[in-house]
Formats: C-alpha cells, sequence, structure tokens
C-alpha cells in the first residue's frame, strides 16, 4: 500500500523470500496479471504502480500451480553452475591485512589443491549426516578459517606475540588443513570418516599422482597430522605450533569429581568433550551460527548447556529453547525476544555490553505443516539472512543486534525431520559421532570408581572395572542383535540405556552393599 501509493520514480522491490504455499500464492494472481490489482478481503483494491517490482526467492516450487508459475519469469540457480570459486575469490580478499602476497598465494594454492579432491571423495565414497551442497561445504572450511586466524590479525598490537614470516606460513598451511578436515569432514559418518582419512594423509603426503603438492606449499611431514590414530583425532596447537590430541585439552583439575554431586548431572572430561567446548568458544566468540549434529546419547545438549552456564554472566545472556514437534514460530519468537531489551525504536538486543546465545535443541523436531515448510524454522531462517524479523501486533521491522545462534539436532529419521538446506547453509556443522569403547569405558569407570570410593570394601573397585565392561559386551550384543522392526520399533538402542544399567547400581549405598555377590545380582536385574 505504502509502495503503491508513493510518487516518486525510483524502482520498488518487494522480496518473498521463503516457501511457496498454495494459498496465498493463488491469492496473488491477480497482481501478477496484466492488470496489477491486489483485491483485499475488505474489498479493497491495491493498483501496482509501473515502478513496483515482485520477486519470489523459494527453494523449490512443488506447492505452486502452472496458474503462478506461467505469470512468473524463472531463473532456476544450479549449485554447481556456480561452484565454490566465486566465494573463494571473495574471501581472499578478506584475510587479514599482516598477510603478505606470498602467502595470498599459498592460501589460493591450498584451496585450489586440497577442497575440490576432498569434495569429490565425499560425495563418491562417504555418507553424510544431511545433504548438503559443495557451496556450503566450502562456505564452512572459510568461516573455520577465519576465526581461527585471531594470532595473525592481532600482529602489530601490544601485548600479542609477535610472529616470524616462517611461523605465519606454517600457521596458514596447518589451521587449514585443520579447518578443512572439521568442515569438509566433520559431516562424514561412521566408516566414512576411516577412508577420509586415508585418503587426506594420501593427498597432503603429495604422493597422489593427479593431485600433486603446488610448489608455494611448504608442509613437511613434521608439520602435518601424526601418523598414530585418525586425522579427528588431532588439533592444531598455537602456542609451540604442534599437532596435539584433544585429550591434551582437559584441566587435570577439573577432572576429580566432588563427593556429592548427582550422578545424573556429572560431566566426564573425554577427547569429545574437550571438542565440543573447543568449537563452541571458536564460534561464539566469533558469532559464527553452529550446529552439532550426533545420535541421541552423545552429549551434545549437556555439554552446551554445561558450557554456556559457564561464560561470564558480565558479558553473555544464555537462551536455552527445546524445539518440540508442536513448537509454532510465535512461541520460538517471544521466547528470542523475552531475553532482549529495546535499544531504540526498531532495534533489539541484551544490554550493551553483553551478547545473547540462543542455543536451539533439537532443531529439526517441529513438524511440517500441510505445504511442507516448518514455521520455526523459516522464522531462524529469516533472521539468519536478513538480521531481522516483524513485530506480530503492527508488523513494523525488528532489527537483532548482538544475538549468537548455536543449535544441535539428531540425524533426520525417525520423528526429526530433513531442514530445508537454506536454513543449514547459514551453521557451521560439526558432526558427533557415537563413542568408541575406550571412551565408553572411561566415562563409566570414572563414575563406577567415584561411587565405590564412598566407604565400600576395597574389592568393589575391580568389580567395577569388570561390570563395566560386562554392560558393555551386553549392550554392544543387544545393538548387533535386536534390531528394529515394523513389529518392534523400540529396538533402538543408545548411550542413554547404558547410562541407566550404571545409574541403577549407584542407587545402592554402601551399607546395603557388603558382599560383592550382591552387587552381581544387582547388576543382573538391571541389565536384564
Amino acid at each position: 500500500r505504502q509502495f503503491a501509493s508513493s510518487e516518486t520514480e525510483d524502482r520498488k522491490w518487494i522480496l518473498f523470500d521463503g516457501p511457496v504455499d498454495a494459498v496465498w500464492i493463488e491469492n496473488m494472481n491477480t497482481v501478477l496479471d496484466d492488470n496489477k490489482k491486489l483485491c483485499l478481503m475488505s474489498g479493497e483494491i491495491i493498483q501496482m504502480s509501473n515502478q513496483m517490482n515482485l520477486i519470489f526467492e523459494p527453494a523449490d516450487l512443488e506447492q505452486a500451480s502452472p496458474a503462478t508459475v506461467s505469470r512468473n519469469g524463472m531463473i532456476y540457480m544450479e549449485p554447481h553452475q556456480l561452484g565454490w570459486r566465486p566465494s573463494m575469490e571473495s574471501y581472499l580478499k578478506t584475510l587479514p591485512s599482516q598477510l603478505n602476497e606470498e602467502h595470498h598465494r599459498i592460501v589460493c594454492d591450498l584451496f585450489d589443491w586440497l577442497l575440490q579432491p576432498c569434495l569429490d571423495f565425499i560425495r563418491r565414497e562417504c555418507k553424510l549426516l544431511f545433504d548438503t551442497s559443495p557451496i556450503h561445504l566450502a562456505h564452512q572450511l572459510m568461516k573455520l578459517y577465519s576465526s581461527l586466524m585471531d594470532e595473525i590479525r592481532n600482529l602489530g598490537e601490544e601485548g600479542h606475540d609477535q610472529l616470524s614470516q616462517a611461523q605465519i606460513t606454517t600457521y596458514i598451511q596447518c589451521l587449514f588443513l585443520f579447518s578443512l578436515v572439521w568442515s569438509v569432514g566433520s559431516m562424514i559418518t561412521g566408516d566414512g570418516r576411516k577412508k577420509f582419512d586415508v585418503f587426506f594423509r594420501t593427498l597432503i603426503s603429495g604422493t597422489d599422482k593427479e593431485h600433486p603438492k603446488p610448489k608455494s606449499s611448504k608442509l613437511t611431514k613434521s608439520n602435518v597430522f601424526p601418523e598414530r590414530g585418525m586425522i579427528y583425532d588431532y588439533f592444531f596447537q598455537k602456542a609451540g605450533a604442534i599437532w596435539s590430541e584433544w585429550t591434551s585439552l582437559i584441566n587435570t583439575g577439573s577432572a576429580a569429581i566432588p563427593a556429592k554431586a548427582k550422578a545424573s548431572e556429572l560431566i566426564i572430561p573425554t577427547a569429545d568433550t574437550a571438542r565440543q567446548k573447543f568449537f563452541l568458544e571458536t564460534f561464539v566468540s566469533h558469532e559464527v551460527p553452529l550446529i552439532f549434529v550426533g545420535h541421541t546419547g552423545t552429549g551434545k545438549s549437556a555439554i552446551t548447556n554445561n558450557y554456556l552456564m559457564s561464560l561470564p554472566k558480565e558479558k553473555y545472556i544464555p537462551n536455552c529453547i527445546n524445539f518440540s514437534a508442536r513448537t509454532t514460530a510465535n512461541q520460538t519468537q517471544e521466547i528470542i525476544m523475552s531475553k532482549l531489551d529495546r535499544r531504540r525504536k526498531g532495534l533489539y538486543g541484551p544490554p550493551m555490553g553483553k551478547k545473547c546465545v540462543v542455543f536451539v535443541d533439537d532443531l529439526n523436531m517441529p513438524a511440517k505443516e500441510v505445504y511442507g515448510a516448518q514455521p520455526p524454522i523459516e522464522l531462524l531462517r529469516q533472521w539468519l539472512d536478513h538480521r531481522h524479523w516483524y513485530d506480530k501486533k503492527d508488523q513494523s521491522r525488528l532489527e537483532l543486534a548482538d544475538v549468537v545462534f548455536i543449535s544441535a539436532m539428531g540425524p533426520p529419521g525417525g520423528g526429526r525431520n530433513h531442514i530445508t538446506g537454506r536454513m543449514t547453509r547459514h551453521l557451521n556443522v560439526i558432526g558427533i559421532e557415537t563413542f568408541d569403547d575406550s571412551t565408553m569405558t572411561k566415562i563409566f569407570s570414572s563414575v563406577v570408581d567415584w561411587h565405590f570410593a564412598k566407604g565400600f570394601d576395597s574389592s568393589f573397585n575391580r568389580l567395577g572395572k569388570i561390570m563395566v565392561q560386562a554392560t558393555m559386551e551386553v549392550y554392544k550384543a543387544a545393538v548387533a542383535n535386536f534390531l528394529p522392526t515394523p513389529s518392534k520399533s523400540h529396538y533402538v538402542f543408545n548411550l542413554r540405556d547404558f547410562s541407566r544399567v550404571i545409574q541403577g547400581i549407584l542407587l545402592a549405598p554402601s551399607t546395603n552393599m557388603t558382599e560383592g555377590d550382591k552387587l552381581i545380582r544387582l547388576w543382573v536385574h538391571e541389565v536384564y
């Protein structure tokens, strides 16, 4: 109405960004005709002027009728026609100004040498947590790479370490390798990680004849991933410029469990918890939207909540939202706005000097509506895309400032829906694998040892370790043999079932359990 009544000669664009649904798009047919009239329910007719243009930007046209489609000009964008190179060329211009021309050439060569072979290999050989485009994976790489360059960006400032040219060269090469593994390779599941590990080591060693090492590369055997373990087990430690295992990030002092802690609230530090905290710290401090994807019981929500509660209260305001199948867009907007203050007309944010961290758990749970869209996710996508949404009462524009987005979800399937790629393209995806045997043994042995130290006989310590191994064997046998079928659809086992057995045993106090045989009988009862 405002545009139609405007008398200026300027071009006016109205952008409809989001999924097309069959009801409102049919009501637009009269506008899209040659006479350009919008007929409202009240009987009012708004005549569009010649300066007004409409643009629709949906992911697909599943719900649009041929009558609508024929009234629009179509432009279909194929991801592989664009490719990731234009993004890379723009990205190279945003690198820190402290890098000289030689460094720029090294980064450019690293992209050309490593990125395309990795994308091709993943497409052919690996299964991903969910479908995505190569451009999204390349964008993830760029965002993570930029977030790790603080030391280079701070060069020349007081109070920061100075780096030699050789050190900067090592930094940019090793950080690129690390970023590539945790952007392009982080969405791979299961055995695909082992295949990618072998392929990537061969590629960076320069022995792959199809993709020879570029002349500018200064990678040697001493500054690539160590041979022991997998490439996923290491991170690049800037102090000393060495590759270290994730376990080196664990603070040994914090590993001791307080005597009065609740068993259900314990977080045992492992390589996985250290890794998750590292990415949370990196992305939250650089305001990069992040999503953890992993199966139930891998500690996504627990570790993230624990991290958010430990953030300094004078800098951050956490806001945790749990999505369910019944969550609506209105509820989502209200919960996020409830923690924000009005700074001035149309601008909302946390109190000045603070940042609000919005954590959305189970992001893919909201049910799809009749036409296949998920309104809460479309609302979040609008905010991540345009940094604003609209007031529900008077439709005025509300800009959001200093709000950081992180989320977690399980892989799609079994009540969880596939999320539109237009949402996931904003998020850096960190895949969390199910724990291996050594991690599970470490977690549950620590808990059992802590419990049996409370006045139990010393023989219980030995029995505790045997009990964890025995539970693991039963758990693995159950996973292998009791497969879900249509009649037994509840045969889905995860770490929560394992922990329930251990928690059941922890309920017995030392006064009631003096013999080892009683413990074995209790274990059989719990495991059964």
